[in-house]
């Protein structure tokens, strides 16, 4: 069996994560202030469609910069330290596990 990194994998573990988070930021919350003075509330109204907004620019990041993960792998480090090429789902869990180790 081969073992390899998937794109359900990937989704699966991304939703995971950010249902951990969701559901850790819902038990933690407490309010800084009583002003709503979020930039993203300037523009929008609705609650889920400002979450909507912030999940689809969440995703879209982690895959522009899985994509330049991949680039900067593939052209500098198997040259330097003979290791493998990779491919994005791979580049994508690697940018997800150092996303949730530093910023956590």
């Amino acid at each position: 069996m081969k073992k390899e990194i998937t794109t359900t994998f990937n989704a699966v573990a991304t939703f995971v994560a950010l249902l951990v988070i969701t559901v850790h930021e819902l038990i933690y919350y407490e309010p800084y202030s009583e002003s709503n003075t979020i930039f993203i509330d300037l523009f929008f109204e609705s609650s889920l469609f400002k979450s909507l907004l912030l999940f689809v620019m969440l995703i879209t990041m982690m895959l522009v910069f899985a994509e330049i993960f991949r680039n900067i792998w593939n052209r500098l480090f198997t040259d330097l330290f003979k290791f493998r090429d990779i491919n994005l789902n791979e580049a994508y869990s690697i940018i997800s596990l150092l996303t949730l180790v530093l910023f956590s």
